[in-house]
């Protein structure tokens, strides 16, 4: 839910140009290629033959081979330090993993153009449904590059990717798979001019970003947040604050104004101090992208933040770019926040071919903004949407289950009708429940619990 109230919140900056580090599909291309092209013209194994059972030099042999000595040198450690190239089995070639699904994947998997979230439990095979959705399109006839698959970490990512992978290695490196962040840099990297940027645009961290707000500091007009012995101890919740006015698409100039109008309402002393610490980093917001503008910089919260205003003040960019995703899938869509939800509105066609995976219940870590309603207003958003749910778990035994589903049904993020699994390993083992009034007694009853089940046989 958007709110322009102007004040604090959520989690620390991240470190921008680290967490975006990911490859697209052109880079990973790119990648293959020169490996590639290093193994044609110097086989890392007859390499290796020469430099230790020849006891050859780098240097001689590529006065040998006519190569240069720098290129020979990389390779000779690759060469050295990875361990050797073996050849494929033919059966690893092409599609070569399959999935049995239950009816509830298969219906999500196979599903027609409507947008769709899909209600997905803990261990309810949700990413198997994912990959299988991918399968079923390429199946279709569908191009690879038509796909584009969105998640929150790099990590995530990066399995998906290995997944996708196993289903068709062929098809894999054509479909962009990789994080809402690393997918608007991308587009602000192809778009640099259309979105006010130098090609040569840096990324900054949270270092480079406090390093950007000290080149300025005789700038700021810091009262609340000023610390003369280390003045980055209090810079760190401003830009924690304008992080999270990206989150929410609030501009320089909305912040301010929002904020300005709070402290022209404010009766109260607390009310009177709060709306002056917003003033004070609503100015500093505005010293703040006038800096980055001028070096040429984003950081991390720009990467969606300026992607959506390039797609919206651009429907040119916004019509190449449908076109090219025609198929929109979104991983742990639990976590998505303003900024996402609207950047996911300028690559689909009214969240036509948008297809999500969620659990609201998960929906605690709060990733940048992340409500639970926003997974909650899902069908609200598209017209047509439609909510289905993946009602058998795979992972636990039907006593875990029936303890998640009785607690689980009673947070506020659930799905209303609650849902009901059915668990696939049957029912094993027992849970008790215990009350502890305070931290350590909870801690003292677990290890109780533990070494109580350890003193019955089973091991730690």
């Amino acid at each position: 839910i958007r709110s322009t109230e102007a004040g604090f919140g959520g989690q620390p900056v991240e470190t921008g140009s680290d967490r975006v580090v990911a490859y697209s599909p052109r880079e990973r291309r790119e990648v293959q290629a020169d490996i590639f092209a290093q193994e044609f013209l110097l086989p890392a194994d007859k390499l290796r033959r020469r430099l230790i059972e020849g006891r050859e030099r780098p240097s001689s042999i590529a006065n040998d081979l006519g190569l240069p000595v720098e290129f020979v040198r990389m390779q000779s450690i690759r060469a050295l330090l990875l361990p050797p190239l073996t050849a494929p089995a033919m059966s690893e070639e092409g599609p070569s993993v399959t999935f049995d699904l239950d009816p509830e994947q298969r219906e999500a998997a196979e599903w027609d153009d409507r947008p769709l979230i899909l209600d997905a439990g803990p261990g309810t095979g949700k990413t198997r449904t994912l990959i299988s959705r991918i399968r079923h399109l390429l199946a279709q006839g569908e191009p690879p590059s038509s796909i584009l698959a969105l998640t929150f970490s790099n990590k995530a990512a990066a399995e998906m990717i290995e997944r996708v992978e196993k289903v068709n290695a062929v098809a894999a490196p054509l479909i962009w798979v990789g994080t809402f962040h690393a997918y608007g840099l991308e587009l602000l990297r192809l778009h640099c001019h259309a979105a006010g940027l130098p090609a040569d645009f840096k990324v900054l961290d949270e270092s480079g970003q406090l390093a950007l707000l000290e080149r300025v500091l005789g700038e700021l007009r810091l009262d609340h947040f000023q610390n003369l012995w280390d003045p980055t101890l209090e810079l760190r919740p401003i830009l924690r604050a304008i992080s999270r006015a990206k989150d929410e698409m609030i501009s320089d100039q909305d912040y301010l104004a929002a904020a300005r109008a709070a402290l022209a309402a404010a009766t109260t002393a607390e009310d009177i101090e709060r709306a002056e610490k917003s003033v004070e980093v609503g100015e500093v917001y505005e010293i703040y992208q006038r800096t980055l503008a001028a070096d040429g910089s984003v950081d991390f919260g720009d990467l969606v933040y300026r992607s959506v205003l390039l797609l919206r003040d651009r429907p040119d960019i916004r019509a190449t770019v449908m076109a090219k995703h025609r198929h929109v899938l979104v991983d742990e869509y639990q976590d998505v926040n303003f900024a996402s939800t609207e950047l996911l509105d300028q690559i689909t066609e009214s969240g036509k071919r948008l297809w999500v995976v969620a659990d609201p219940r998960q929906s605690i870590y709060r990733f940048r903004g992340a409500a639970p309603q926003n997974a909650m207003g899902f069908t609200d958003r598209y017209t047509g949407a439609q909510r289905r749910q993946l009602k058998t778990n795979y992972r636990s035994c039907e006593t875990v289950v029936r303890v998640f589903e009785r607690f689980g049904a009673e947070m506020a993020a659930a799905p209303k009708p609650a849902a009901t699994w059915k668990a696939n390993r049957g029912r094993v083992g027992f849970v008790d429940l215990f009350h502890a009034p305070d931290l350590a007694s909870e801690a003292t009853a677990i290890r109780g619990q533990i070494e109580r089940l350890k003193g019955d046989g089973i091991g730690y």
